[in-house]
C-alpha cells in the first residue's frame, strides 16, 4: 500500500482545519490505519526562543531531539525545508498523511471553508481539490461546488478509506 498524502487547506486561520484533522485521525486510527500529520507553520517557529532546544540549535547542533514522558520531538536546522523533506522523514509505516497548509503542493486537497466565498478564493489558487467541508457543509442547499462534493467531516472518512485502498 502506498502512502496517501492529503492537503487540508483553508483561507486563513480559524476555519476548522485542525478540528477536521482531529476528527479524521480519530476515526481512521480506530479503523487501524496509521496516520501522520505535517503542519505548516507560516510564522515563527515551533521551537520557543531561549528554551533549551532552541539554545542547542543556536549553538550549532544539526538535530535536536527532545524527549518527554510521552513525546519525542526532532528539530533540525535545514535551509529552506520543503514538504517532500518532511514526508521523507515519516518512514514507511504510514497509510495516510494529512498536511495542514502547503496550498501549492501537488497532492489531493480538501478545502475547509465557512462560506462559498472562501471556496471560490481557494479554487482560484489551488488544484486537485476533491472535497469541500467545514461550516459550509451545514448549508443544506449546497451539495457541490463546480462538481466537487461538499461533505460533512465524518463522511470524508469513507472517501479517504477508498482512496487509501485504491492507491
Amino acid at each position: 500500500m502506498i502512502m496517501l498524502i492529503v492537503n487540508i487547506i483553508g483561507v486563513g486561520r480559524k476555519r476548522g482545519k485542525t478540528k477536521l484533522i482531529e476528527v479524521l485521525i480519530k476515526e481512521l486510527t480506530q479503523m487501524k490505519y496509521h496516520v501522520s500529520t505535517i503542519k505548516h507553520i507560516s510564522k515563527g517557529s515551533f521551537d520557543t526562543t531561549q528554551k533549551d532546544t532552541w539554545r542547542h540549535l543556536k549553538a550549532g547542533a544539526k538535530k535536536v531531539i527532545a524527549i518527554s514522558r510521552n513525546e519525542l520531538v526532532c528539530i533540525q536546522n535545514i535551509n529552506s525545508p520543503v514538504l517532500d523533506t518532511a514526508i521523507a522523514e515519516l518512514g514507511d509505516h504510514v497509510d495516510i498523511v494529512f498536511v495542514e497548509g502547503f496550498k501549492k503542493a501537488p497532492y489531493p486537497k480538501i478545502i475547509v471553508a465557512k462560506t462559498i466565498s472562501d471556496v471560490k478564493k481557494l479554487m482560484n489558487e489551488v488544484h486537485r481539490v476533491f472535497a469541500i467541508t467545514g461550516a459550509i457543509s451545514k448549508n443544506s442547499e449546497l451539495q457541490h461546488y463546480q462538481k466537487i462534493p461538499i461533505y460533512e467531516p465524518l463522511q470524508l472518512v469513507n472517501v479517504l478509506v477508498r482512496m487509501i485502498i485504491n492507491d
